[in-house]
């Protein structure tokens, strides 16, 4: 989603809130990941380190079974 009026030299704060996980067609079998910390789709996997705010590990799924 774009966001309005950003000034040309300045900043603007964005804060991100958690929202209820919504159901795909209401399906109410859908459940969140089992963890939060690990991003991932057909080609990668990200580990995010919380406690050091970082990326710990990515992993090209096509070099691991």
């Amino acid at each position: 989603m774009p966001v309005a009026d950003v000034p040309a030299c300045g900043a603007v704060r964005l804060d991100i809130v958690p929202i209820p996980e919504r159901s795909a067609a209401g399906d109410e079998n859908s459940v969140l990941p089992d963890d939060p910390t690990i991003l991932k789709n057909d080609h990668l996997r990200v580990t995010v380190d919380l406690r050091e705010a970082c990326i710990s590990s990515i992993v090209d799924k096509a070099t691991r079974p």
